[in-house]
């Protein structure tokens, strides 16, 4: 007999039926069946149990009253086994349950039905159990993908963590200059921390904060790291650095991800520092005894926001003493939350920064931080960064020693000229134009860094004397470098004339040798005052520096035109 079409079971289920009573079972197997589910029969609980073990049924009808184990037990015993599966177990009764009812929920079961079966009764109670496992069903479904997304999560987070590590050169934030922490928000930190030489020595330092936190922001923050090594490598400066990372962000990241980041340069030998903020917290500047002298303030929008056409690349300058250190952080340390709510602060981190010195000071500030948060975890990722702007520059990085074997790997001759207009020499870093140039024909690193300072030095004598009319009189002490610094920034942006020549020479097939000339159409610098100077017992800088270096110097007229002869290191 087909059972009408309204009592068919929406999901058919796999109904495990348990009676020791023949007619009992055969009722109730031909109810359930009329209900359009299948039905496995059990005579007693050991066969009940062996049954749910082996079929592993959708729901159990339990008939409480049989000999051996009743059907108490036998639930019990179910339970024990079904592990997190959920399985509804219905007892049969023939005796009304409210007085053994504890008993009954006790043992694990969920519902009962007395004898003798009402079939509309049964088909609700089955119907009531199909939603319920759909339900189960559904949050199974939604667990396992839940756990595949956790996983796939985790392995792109495992991904990304890898290509930060390789991208971040760890080793560059060794330096002796430097102290740094970051602790993530989550696994991934949307922080960035680097440091870098240039070939002159100067420290580069970026500390950049993406859009957020965790893998996302781990991602926006990767298109800044790679050329600030590369251009920081060749020597450029932070203007056109800071331009080139703005590009990259703005070409990498999707619309709304920007990414916060200050920029530093630490000049020992001139003892300049100079900032780039560009949405992040004010840089501190603190002297030797930890009182705070300036804080360098976000000046710039983020990077990703402006257009090259609208983008203001200018730094902001400032001379150091001995023992000038800097403070700068992420906005995570400074919105970190206590326990109470209330925020660590740009004061407090002031504060506990004046309370140390030297190289405490990185350990005053976790410590201040950390009581701060009370073991709390923080809503953001923490960076915090100290630089010691007078501490020594560390030696040149060791290089290959320039046999005859290494020179037959450069080209062997080759010559560059290039004449550079008033507006060329506001927007082109022509120094570290041109040592990228020698690392592509092949001169050594040591040589390249040595050529780098004697190009730097020649040029920016072109630049300033030259084409800028900037008196060398003015730097005669710390504070005179900074007005100089700024002097000569003013006077860049607004020059409209002048033109200078930069060339560069070399065949080791006749001479182990580059001859560098760089000439001015401005009206020369007084020379020979400066070659008194560098030869006196002053620290070597300037064309001190340049003497040193080179085997021959050598002015023409009134110091609008110079030739140097560099000798390449042919040491076994």
């Amino acid at each position: 007999m087909n059972a009408p079409r309204d009592w068919i079971a929406e999901e058919a289920l796999s109904v495990l039926v348990v009676d020791d009573v023949e007619n009992n079972l055969a009722l109730l197997s031909r109810l359930v069946s009329r209900l359009g589910h299948k039905v496995v029969l059990a005579r007693d609980g050991a066969e009940a149990i062996a049954r749910f073990q082996d079929g592993d049924p959708d729901l159990i009808l339990m008939d409480i009253q049989m000999p051996v184990m009743d059907g108490f037990q036998t639930t019990a015993q179910i339970r024990a086994l079904q592990g997190s599966r959920w399985v509804p177990v219905i007892y049969v009764t023939a005796h009304d349950l409210e007085g053994g009812l504890m008993q009954a929920i006790e043992s694990g079961g969920d519902d009962y039905l007395t004898k003798p079966i009402s079939a509309e009764l049964l088909r609700a109670k089955l119907r009531a159990a199909t939603r319920a496992l759909g339900l189960q069903r559904e949050n199974a479904r939604q667990r396992a993908a839940l756990e595949r997304y956790y996983q796939a999560a985790e392995e792109e987070q495992k991904v990304a963590s890898h290509l930060m590590r390789r991208l971040v050169q760890t080793d560059m934030l060794d330096d002796r200059a430097i102290q740094h922490r970051i602790t993530p928000a989550s696994h991934l930190s949307g922080d960035v921390i680097a440091a870098a030489r240039t070939p002159g020595n100067a420290l580069h330092v970026l500390l950049a904060d993406g859009t957020g936190h965790g893998l996302a922001a781990s991602l926006s923050v990767m298109p800044v790291v790679q050329p600030f090594y590369a251009m920081t490598e060749k020597g450029f400066g932070l203007p056109a650095i800071v331009r080139e990372v703005n590009r990259k962000v703005r070409e990498w990241s999707p619309i709304g991800r920007f990414v916060a980041a200050t920029f530093v340069s630490v000049d020992a030998r001139e003892a300049i520092v100079s900032v780039w903020n560009g949405g992040n917290p004010p840089v501190i500047k603190v002297n030797e005894q930890g009182e705070q002298v300036h804080r360098f303030l976000s000046r710039h929008l983020p990077l990703g926001i402006a257009s090259d056409d609208s983008m203001d690349d200018s730094v902001e300058r400032m001379s150091f003493a001995r023992g000038d250190q800097l403070i700068a952080c992420s906005d995570g340390v400074v919105e970190a939350l206590s326990p109470s709510g209330e925020e660590f602060g740009i004061e407090r981190l002031a504060q506990a920064g004046s309370r140390a010195r030297g190289e405490q000071r990185m350990h005053a500030l976790n410590v201040a931080l950390n009581e701060h948060l009370a073991g709390a975890a923080a809503h953001d990722d923490l960076s915090l960064i100290v630089i010691d702007c007078s501490a020594a520059p560390e030696q040149e990085r060791d290089s290959v020693a320039v046999g005859a074997k290494k020179l037959d790997h450069m080209v062997p001759a080759w010559r560059f000229r290039v004449e550079l207009s008033s507006d060329d020499v506001r927007t082109t870093d022509v120094v570290a134009r041109f040592t990228g140039t020698m690392e592509r024909m092949g001169v050594p690193e040591r040589d390249r860094t040595s050529l780098f300072v004697v190009l730097s030095e020649l040029y920016s004598n072109a630049l300033d004397h030259g084409l800028l009319l900037l008196d060398s009189r003015l730097k005669t002490s710390d504070r005179s470098m900074e007005r100089y610094a700024n002097l000569r920034s003013k006077r860049l942006r607004s020059l409209k004339e002048g033109s200078i020549v930069v060339e560069l020479e070399m065949d080791i097939r006749r001479r182990k040798q580059v001859l560098i000339r760089v000439k001015d159409s401005g009206d020369g610098f007084d020379w020979r005052t400066e070659f008194s100077k560098a030869g006196s017992d002053a620290p070597k800088r300037g064309l001190g520096l340049v003497q040193a270096l080179c085997s021959s110097l050598h002015y023409e007229g009134c110091g609008n035109d110079v030739v140097a002869v560099y000798e390449l290191d042919t040491s076994a």
